[in-house]
């Protein structure tokens, strides 16, 4: 048992990584904690939401953020046609 203490004890750990990875995307954050986890101005988020480049959830007077939803948004935005950038 001793031999596979240490390989169940890496399984182990990668699988709480990876549980608490998905966690992370799966968490909601608010519209100034999105703009700094992005790098971009909070001005920019809003315009972005407001393009549909970004999806964002009303909630009263406040928008939410769904970490999974940005990187989806992300990765099918990542192409953009020379017309989109010189707009």
């Amino acid at each position: 048992m001793g031999s596979l203490g240490s390989p169940y004890r890496a399984l182990q750990h990668r699988l709480n990584s990876d549980a608490k990875a998905k966690a992370r995307k799966q968490e909601f954050i608010c519209a100034k904690e999105a703009a700094a986890w992005l790098g971009i101005p909070l001005r920019s988020l809003h315009q972005y939401v407001q393009k549909g480049l970004l999806p964002s959830y009303k909630l009263g007077r406040h928008r939410l953020f769904w970490k999974g939803k940005l990187l989806g948004a992300l990765g099918a935005n990542r192409m953009a046609s020379r017309s989109e950038i010189l707009r």
